[in-house]
C-alpha cells in the first residue's frame, strides 16, 4: 500500500508544480513569496481495522482502538501563481492511540499505547476564491500529496500480538484557509483545516497488510499568521 501512495505521491506532485508552471505569467513574475507560520490541534494518526470479520478466530469486540486529540505546528512557503499558488513547507504533529485487545480465542488480552510523532512535507496546489480584494483569494482550497516520516513509542500490557510499523508513509490532504485579519505591517492572521488519508503505518494480526481499511489519516485545524520577512 505504501508503495501506490508513494507513486500517487510521485504522479502528483510534478502534476501540481507543472499546473503552476503553465499558468504563471509575466504579469504575475514579481509576486513574492508567502512565509506561514502555523499551530493548532488534530485527531487521527493510525487508521486502525475495525472490519474484525477478516480476522480469524476474532469476536466481534476483540480488537478496538481509540484516539486522543493531539497538537501540530508548521511553517509554510507558499509560491503565488496567478491567482493560485504552490504551498510546501514542514509540519510536525504529534497524537497518542491506545489499541484494546479482548480476544480469547487467539488469546490475546491487554492494551498497546502508541505515542506517534510526525514529520511532514506537504506540496499543495491552491486555489484561491473571493478575489476581489486580496490577489490570492479570501479562501484557498488546497490539494495535493503529503510524505510523512513516522516516529513510534508504544507501552504494552498484556499478552499481545507482534507488531511493526513503517516509517514512512505518503497519501493526499485536501484543505481550506484564510488570512481575513490584515495588519498595517503587511502580515495577517487567520486559519486553516486540513485532512489526510494515507498508507498504512502500524501492522499487527488485526490490522494486516492484506486488508483494505489500515492506513494513516487525520484532521487538523489551527490559526496561521502570514508575514515576509524581507
Amino acid at each position: 500500500m505504501l508503495k501506490k501512495y508513494l507513486k500517487l505521491t510521485l504522479l502528483t506532485a510534478p502534476l501540481f508544480l507543472g499546473c503552476a508552471t503553465h499558468r504563471e505569467t509575466a504579469a504575475t513574475d514579481h509576486q513574492q513569496l508567502i512565509f506561514r507560520l502555523q499551530a493548532g490541534i488534530n485527531k487521527g494518526g493510525i487508521v486502525e481495522n475495525t472490519e474484525l470479520d477478516l480476522v480469524p478466530g476474532s469476536p466481534v469486540d476483540g480488537f478496538s482502538g481509540a484516539t486522543n486529540r493531539g497538537f501540530n505546528i508548521g511553517a509554510r512557503i507558499l509560491k503565488p501563481i496567478g491567482y493560485n499558488a504552490v504551498e510546501t513547507g514542514l509540519d510536525f504533529m504529534v497524537n497518542s492511540q491506545e489499541f484494546s485487545y479482548r480476544d480469547g480465542n487467539n488469546q490475546f488480552f491487554g492494551n498497546r499505547e502508541v505515542s506517534l510523532v510526525q514529520f511532514m512535507v506537504p506540496v499543495l496546489w491552491n486555489f484561491g476564491i473571493v478575489r476581489k480584494h486580496h490577489e490570492q483569494g479570501l479562501f484557498q482550497i488546497k490539494i495535493g500529496p503529503v510524505v510523512q516520516y513516522n516516529l513510534l513509542h508504544f507501552t504494552h500490557q498484556g499478552q499481545l500480538p507482534e507488531y511493526s510499523y513503517n516509517s514512512v508513509s505518503a497519501g493526499i490532504s485536501l484543505g481550506a484557509s484564510s488570512t481575513p485579519f490584515r495588519f498595517q505591517n503587511g502580515s495577517s492572521l487567520g486559519w486553516f483545516i486540513e485532512g489526510y488519508r494515507g498508507s498504512q503505518i502500524y501492522e499487527d494480526y488485526y490490522n494486516q497488510k492484506s486488508f483494505d481499511m489500515p492506513g494513516s489519516s487525520y484532521a487538523k485545524f489551527g490559526v496561521i499568521f502570514q508575514f515576509n520577512p524581507f
